[in-house]
């Protein structure tokens, strides 16, 4: 990672951590009881934006330490929250044998995409999302230039079957992919799209 973001650069500040050891892991079967993996202390956090601006995506490091102030075990990784403060963020796993005395976390400044990046969509049409009686805009999503886009704000002109019209807003951050794009109410299930268009999210 790189250096810390300096004063007045846009980034997160990280605060209110919480540790759980051992790690409380449910990936083997969200259905089961969580399993406990004493490798692992769990974390969670409250990421605000500092000076209330959106940062885009930021790189951030979080460290425990054992009584003695050593550290125990580190992870590097980025961080996005599209709203100016979120709490509880978590648990995230980090490798550590024992409880942790203290936790910290520090960001880089923040990377929006440039104003030329942005998102094509083609083949864009209404379905259903069984089996959850969904309905769905999916898309053949590209960028319009080599630099991922990131989040982007987007707003959709729906009709249904009886030529009603609404505008729908969702956020996407999306690969270039065939991919559903935003969930919309059941009314338009064999409506259309007429429009759509994104802008960087702020």
């Amino acid at each position: 990672m790189g250096p810390p973001a300096k004063a007045g650069e846009p980034t997160y500040r990280l605060t209110d951590f919480e540790a759980h050891y051992p790690y409380l892991d449910i990936t083997p079967n969200e259905d089961s009881e969580p399993v406990e993996d004493p490798s692992r202390v769990g974390i969670r956090y409250t990421t605000s934006w500092a000076d209330g601006i959106y940062p885009g995506v930021a790189i951030c490091r979080f460290d425990v330490f054992d009584s003695e102030g050593n550290v125990m075990g580190s992870l590097v990784g980025d961080v996005e929250s599209l709203v100016p403060v979120a709490e509880g963020r978590g648990w995230t796993p980090i490798e550590a044998y024992e409880a942790p005395s203290k936790v910290e976390g520090v960001c880089t400044a923040g990377h929006r995409a440039t104003d030329s990046a942005g998102y094509d969509f083609a083949n864009v049409e209404i379905v259903d999302g069984a089996p959850a009686n969904d309905t769905l805009i999916v898309a053949d999503v590209g960028w319009k230039t080599d630099e991922r886009p990131g989040t982007q704000t987007c707003a959709a002109r729906l009709v249904d079957a009886t030529g009603d019209a609404t505008v729908t807003s969702f956020t996407i951050d999306a690969l270039e992919e065939h991919v559903p794009i935003a969930l919309i109410p059941n009314r338009f299930k064999g409506g259309h799209v007429v429009g759509l268009s994104c802008e960087p999210f702020s």
